[in-house]
């Protein structure tokens, strides 16, 4: 799933699809997957709670966030990234 129209065109040919979506929004029937997950994009949700109930909503066992908290300046990620 991207937002960005600009992004998906920008994907490589032969790559995964890509639906064109928001994270509270998602256009996916309740408990279509087994499992969902969100790498590093919460910062771009306009609504934090509508997202993750959207991903709840979506999936039928986990939800998994992969997430940072900017002010952390010591974590791998703040430095390496």
């Amino acid at each position: 799933m991207e937002p960005s129209l600009v992004m998906i065109r920008q994907r490589p040919a032969g790559a995964a699809p890509a639906v064109r979506a928001l994270a509270g929004a998602l256009p996916f029937g309740n408990d279509q997957f087994d499992a969902s997950m969100a790498l590093l994009s919460l910062h771009h949700w306009p609504d934090i709670g509508q997202g993750l109930r959207e991903l709840m909503r979506v999936s039928r066992q986990r939800v998994v966030i992969f997430t940072w908290d900017p002010e952390c300046r010591d974590f791998w990620l703040s430095r390496d990234y």
